[in-house]
């Protein structure tokens, strides 16, 4: 490392534009010390193709590793740097809570691949790597002990890398704008042949420097015929209407650059602008001719608008931000003017009528343009990119803001806590306290009174079983922390001291403390007079923009707010749920959603997703719960980014137990409370299973022949966890040891199928302290088998499969049927197979993959799939083990798979799509 002749830089032969630059970069890697270079510029601008022309001219004495963020990658933890985290040394989720072990598995990766030259981690696009990536890279990069050169478009956009910037352990380079000249090479080698001066002047301005851009530029020209070789020279011969711009797409250059008439370009400003815009005033501009026309080709939509009206918005956003980035601040100062109308917004009695719904990127692009943003609708925004789980988003609108309000305080620290940044976020809510209690802010005090309770609880670090008992916990923090709850106020009111020691007694896991104190303080949620209430989580009514009124509270009957109050609930429905009274969280849950839309925080919002999942996994509603994780991916994307695993680790768990196939683990965050730790040890459990032999690292062949260890797992799992001492999570774990010991292939009656006689009457007697549909299936499983009663079983099986628990449904039929057959109940035993056989589908939406089996091959798949062994298969459907074999390699052929694990795969992909036709 310390070889003094890399300090003198090589000649390098570069295949970019960009040679001054590259070589500044290769004396910078060459010195004697390792150095972290980060390469900075807009997107098209080559600093990819100036960092692999760096890294190929670096020569022999250098190993070069790879890593690449990429958008879809920003939503899988440690997906960016993976390949460089597993060197023999077991899996990454072993070491995933802890960065030091992560970092040393990095770190002897490189070098073990490295040999004896020096190694070197090139890292494209910095800013899309998932945050746990870019957060580890950013540990080796402090450590100053390898050569780093990353691209990027912005540092800033890196939050990981904040603290080496500040404290200048790393050295910038900007890519910059192409020269007429840089230019010119670019476009002949793209035309192959010179092109006259006018051509290049004219693209190189189009394209701002943009190589990206220009190259994008030469090829639509030339595809629709905009230049000619004249003379021997390329000429253009066509008109650009519009010059593009660095961060452009594709797919919205050609529309700009194809032949848009000036009526269908003024629509088009005025909706790339001002967002979605009602119909009638477009047409006070633009001929209804013409808009149909464009909505015709694909270039705008129409739709009914939240006012009812119809309203037109652009479909290609791409489209959108190329216009406003080519536009004129003064054609933007009148559009914005005319359309959205800033004075409606700040002053809404005034008269005046908006046109426009502007978007979070229109609205910070025309408060840097300076039109006239009011606060109120980049507050209103804010928090709607906080529901929509894009805090980064609603951080930049916030910072245009120019109040300093209760509200504007309370949303920033929502938004740094969304972010990680938990610090910055308590102190945050301590000065949106003060503001609120100096302003008479009763709502915001409510709500930034909450959140300073969990940033000063949320920290707190599960107990495990020490001999301490149930329900003792250690270390609780009431009244520690930031102090931002205390004072004069709202915090002196007894509903808050009630919800100060719910929260305390939740996080130290005495959840009978939380529901005795609920009931005692006799909390009243009301809905406040919303109406059309909903129960759809974390979303926003945009048109309610509270915090910008003093006071303005939703009172609750005989309390302080009816944020309190909601928040109670929700904690002692989950409370409930978690000692077995599900029935009783069910119905706490519910009426919690029900008024959700008049409570206006995102954290909360989340935290109530949070503990509705919660509830219906333990209520035993896994297909709901497994529908609603499924909605939350689609309406908010982006949340993966922020999550800690818990939500992705409960959908691991319900969707294997539904029969599908998980590939992998999620990444588990730190943080977790004690709940969270239960569910990702039982999706990590879920993984040793058969019914997922890739998730536990077997191959297909060995786990159909290797006796399962799922079941013990689970079974350590419930002297390991504290919190498996209560009743819901006890029973979970109870029926998982149950289920994966279940031998049905053996029929020995005397063995109950292989389960010990104390585990069934273990699990008969939780199923009769806990409530609703998991206490109901599991109560009937461990009932037929020790009463050997195959009608009981088969009860067991109906409801799992209309709950979505395939394992139960598959290995209670199984029993059932074996059963039957042995007493000659036919009509049982038929049944029982019917159930086997159904993949939870009715036969008109079988197709494709299913569809090219027969029944019988059908049943055995399902069977299969679900964890029974050959020999299961053989004594639940009467055959002999070389039949089930034979009928099993047939799914095989018939569906192109080779093991357990992808006929899973394949299965569920094809049931997905039937239910979705």
């Amino acid at each position: 490392m310390g070889d003094q002749t890399l300090a003198t830089p090589r000649t390098v032969h570069l295949e970019t534009v960009h040679a001054e630059t590259a070589q500044t970069i290769t004396g910078l890697l060459t010195k004697a010390e390792p150095v972290t270079v980060i390469v900075e510029g807009s997107k098209g601008s080559g600093k990819t193709t100036l960092a692999a022309s760096v890294t190929r001219g670096l020569g022999d004495r250098f190993a070069v590793h790879a890593a690449r963020g990429t958008a879809p990658g920003r939503s899988m933890a440690l997906f960016a740097i993976e390949h460089l985290l597993t060197n023999g040394a077991g899996t990454i989720v072993e070491a995933a809570g802890n960065p030091a072990e992560l970092l040393n598995r990095l770190t002897s990766t490189i070098a073990a691949h490295s040999g004896s030259a020096l190694p070197m981690l090139w890292v494209d696009n910095l800013e899309l790597l998932d945050p746990q990536s870019a957060a580890l890279l950013a540990m080796l990069a402090g450590t100053q002990s390898i050569r780093i050169l990353a691209t990027c478009r912005s540092l800033d956009e890196v939050e990981a890398f904040r603290s080496l910037k500040a404290e200048g352990l790393l050295k910038r380079e900007s890519v910059p704008v192409l020269l007429p000249e840089q230019s010119r090479e670019v476009l002949e080698s793209r035309l192959e042949g010179p092109a006259t001066v006018g051509t290049v002047s004219s693209l190189h301005a189009f394209a701002g420097g943009n190589p990206l851009m220009l190259r994008l530029l030469v090829d639509h020209a030339r595809e629709n015929g905009m230049v000619h070789r004249e003379q021997g020279r390329w000429n253009l011969s066509g008109h650009l209407i519009e010059s593009m711009t660095a961060g452009s797409l594709s797919a919205g250059m050609r529309i700009l650059a194809s032949d848009l008439t000036p009526s269908e370009l003024n629509a088009a400003e005025i909706l790339a602008a001002a967002g979605d815009v009602r119909i009638d005033y477009l047409m006070t501009s633009t001929d209804g001719a013409v808009l149909e026309g464009m909505e015709h080709r694909g270039l705008i939509t129409l739709g009914r608008g939240e006012s009812g009206q119809t309203e037109a918005a652009l479909t290609n956003e791409a489209l959108g931000h190329i216009i406003r980035q080519t536009m004129s601040r003064t054609r933007a100062a009148e559009i914005w003017t005319e359309t959205v109308r800033p004075d409606f917004a700040a002053n809404p009695g005034s008269g005046a009528e908006s046109m426009a719904r502007p978007t979070a990127g229109q609205l910070l692009w025309a408060a840097r343009l300076d039109l006239g943003v009011t606060d109120v609708q980049l507050t209103a925004a804010a928090e709607e990119a906080l529901f929509a789980a894009t805090p980064g988003v609603a951080e930049r609108l916030l910072g245009h803001v120019n109040q300093e309000t209760a509200h504007i305080l309370r949303l920033h620290a929502e938004a740094r806590y969304l972010l990680g940044d938990v610090k910055r976020a308590a102190k945050l809510i301590e000065a949106a306290v003060s503001t609120a209690r100096a302003d008479d802010d009763v709502r915001n005090h409510a709500f930034a009174s909450v959140l300073a309770l969990l940033l000063e609880t949320g920290d707190e670090a599960p107990r495990t079983r020490t001999g301490t008992g149930t329900g003792t916990g250690t270390g609780t923090r009431a009244g520690t922390g930031t102090g931002a709850a205390t004072g004069s106020g709202i915090a002196d009111a007894p509903d808050f001291a009630a919800l100060q020691t719910m929260i305390t007694a939740m996080n130290s896991g005495r959840f009978r403390q939380v529901i005795e104190t609920y009931d005692e303080a006799r909390f009243d949620v009301v809905a406040g007079g919303v109406d059309g209430a909903s129960a759809e989580v974390g979303r926003a009514d945009p048109s309610d923009v509270p915090g910008t009124e003093v006071g303005g509270a939703v009172t609750a009957a005989g309390g302080t707010s009816a944020e309190i109050s909601w928040f109670a609930s929700v904690l002692c429905a989950e409370a409930c749920a978690i000692v077995g009274e599900q029935e009783r969280a069910s119905e706490m849950i519910e009426e919690a959603l029900a008024v959700q839309h008049d409570i206006r925080s995102a954290v909360l919002a989340d935290r109530a997703l949070r503990a509705w999942c919660r509830i219906l996994f333990l209520a035993g509603h896994w297909e709901t719960c497994r529908q609603v994780l499924q909605a939350e991916h689609q309406m908010r994307p982006a949340r993966m980014l922020h999550s800690d695993g818990e939500l992705e680790a409960l959908e691991v768990i319900v969707t294997g137990r539904a029969g599908g196939s998980v590939d992998s683990l999620p990444r588990i965050g730190a943080g977790l409370d004690a709940f969270g730790t239960f569910i990702s040890a039982a999706a990590e459990a879920a993984g040793a299973a058969e019914t997922n032999p890739r998730a536990a690292g077997m191959t297909p062949s060995s786990a159909e022949t290797s006796p399962s260890n799922a079941a013990e797992v689970h079974r350590a799992l419930l002297d390991q966890l504290w919190i498996a001492e209560e009743s819901g999570p006890q029973l979970f774990l109870a029926g998982s040891v149950v289920l994966h010991t279940m031998v049905t292939g053996g029929g020995d009656r005397d063995v109950y199928f292989g389960v010990p006689e104390q585990d069934l009457k273990n699990l008969l007697r939780l199923a009769g302290t806990n409530e609703e549909h998991l206490a109901a299936r599991y109560g009937a499983l461990a009932t037929g088998l020790l009463d050997g009663d195959a009608a009981t079983l088969l009860e067991a099986a109906h409801l799992g499969r209309m709950a979505g628990d395939e394992l139960l449904a598959g290995k209670a039929a199984a029993a059932a049927a074996s059963l039957a057959g042995s007493n000659r109940d036919r009509d049982t035993m038929r049944e029982a197979q019917d159930v086997i056989g159904d993949p939870g589908l009715p036969t008109t939406h079988i197709s494709g993959v299913l569809e090219e089996l027969t029944k019988r091959e059908r049943q055995v798949a399902a069977l299969a799939v679900s964890g029974s062994s050959n020999a299961d298969i053989s004594a639940a459907l009467g055959i002999s083990v070389r039949t089930a074999e034979r009928h099993l390699q047939n799914a095989y052929d018939k569906t192109g798979v080779s093991g357990r694990a992808e006929l899973a795969a394949a299965m569920e992909t094809e049931m997905v799509g039937a239910c979705g036709a």
